[in-house]
């Protein structure tokens, strides 16, 4: 047998396909998965669909992804597509029992397309507008319990990072700011005064223009002393609190003037958290953002949650 003829006899050998090589490249590359399967027009679909869900979610459609509805709908479509790929590329390997490689089949074209999956990466890297602290939409680790009950320590936050380009933060709102004095300090707390007021804290409650919330006991809280509060603000906004016994002097806080470029914040626990009691209000330069929903809980019944 001839050169040519070993050569024309191996390209056309009966290569079945590994559901086991199949099944890991469902996971993590199903384009390439899609290839080795021996389906390039879906290997062309899942290139789009990943070039979109990875590039255009986070980009183009920007801020509306931070939404807690419409965030949570995105990424569950996105789950859902991920599943039903794995699902159909599995069950293509299963099926070609008697595959004979065709040109789509060869190292070149994996890596081709291996590459073209790290594109939104280096595109969302390279073009301006959208680094880091650019982008419409970023995730925050909250390290503390200092916004507990709200947000619980570990949890992964997706922020809107457009919020507040043409409108102010709201009382009530849960913010991302830069620490005053400590700018590489990133802190998530809520807004309970807003530019032109003037805030006291009496009693672990803040209080701004000398109109109190109204505070409702909810029982015990986590750590023996505490008490969980709703809280609803004279505009009719609702968060909860837990107040406990290690405040210590930040219970009272002297009536503090805002200018009017100025935002009081405090954070849920207020026992166990670094804010403006500390540091003093924070200024429109130190906003990073507004908190959206929960990306990573600490515990499944929690995620999608909105930061509210």
């Amino acid at each position: 047998m001839t050169d040519g003829e070993q050569f024309i006899e191996a390209a056309t050998a009966v290569r079945p396909r590994r559901w086991w090589i199949a099944a890991p490249l469902g996971v993590l590359a199903p384009v390439i998965g899609y290839l080795y399967v021996g389906r390039p027009r879906a290997a062309l679909a899942a290139l789009l669909f990943t070039e979109l869900s990875v590039f255009s979610s986070w980009m183009a459609i920007g801020r509306a992804i931070a939404r807690p509805i419409v965030g949570p709908a995105v990424f569950a479509a996105i789950a859902l597509i991920s599943v039903a790929m794995f699902v159909d590329i599995v069950r293509s390997a299963l099926r070609a029992r008697d595959f004979t490689p065709g040109r789509w089949n060869r190292p070149w074209i994996y890596a081709s397309a291996a590459a073209f999956l790290v594109v939104p990466g280096l595109v969302s890297t390279w073009l301006p507008g959208l680094s880091e602290d650019e982008r419409a939409t970023r995730s925050f680790t909250l390290m503390s319990s200092s916004m507990y009950p709200t947000i619980r320590a570990g949890e992964i936050v997706l922020c809107d990072m457009r919020a507040y380009d043409d409108a102010l933060p709201a009382i009530g709102d849960v913010v991302v700011f830069r620490r005053p004095g400590e700018p590489d300090v990133i802190a998530v707390s809520r807004v309970v005064a807003g530019p032109g007021s003037t805030v006291a804290v009496r009693d672990g409650i803040p209080i701004a223009d000398d109109r109190p919330p109204t505070v409702v006991d909810e029982g015990p809280g986590e750590v023996p002393g505490e008490r969980f509060l709703s809280v609803t603000a004279p505009d009719g906004r609702r968060w909860r609190m837990a107040s406990g016994p290690g405040e210590g002097g930040l219970r009272t806080v002297a009536p503090i003037a805002l200018s009017t470029d100025q935002w009081f914040v405090v954070g849920d626990r207020t026992d166990n958290a670094v804010d403006s009691r500390m540091f003093g209000p924070i200024s429109r330069a130190d906003l990073v953002g507004r908190a959206g929903w929960i990306v990573w809980p600490s515990a499944w019944s929690r995620l999608g949650r909105a930061v509210e």
